[in-house]
């Protein structure tokens, strides 16, 4: 079994990490928000939520088999 993670950082943050050299930063989080920070905010707040309903599956025995989710075929 594999088990990824991936995290969708806007662009706007992308860049401005670069051309900021990861200074200047309007908030951190789960990453460093140069763009919308109320978007980034309630970003950060839907993963915290979901990460933590997760840990709470995962701890009461859910295998990580069943929490995975799976990309359906196209």
């Amino acid at each position: 079994m594999r088990l990824a993670c991936f995290s969708v950082i806007p662009p706007d943050d992308v860049e401005g990490f670069i051309e900021n050299r990861a200074r200047a930063f309007k908030c951190p989080g789960y990453w460093k928000v140069y763009g919308d920070e109320e978007k980034a905010k309630a970003q950060f707040r839907a993963i915290s939520t979901c990460t933590a309903c997760y840990c709470r599956c995962y701890i009461h025995g859910m295998s990580l088999e069943k929490l995975a989710v799976r990309e359906k075929a196209s």
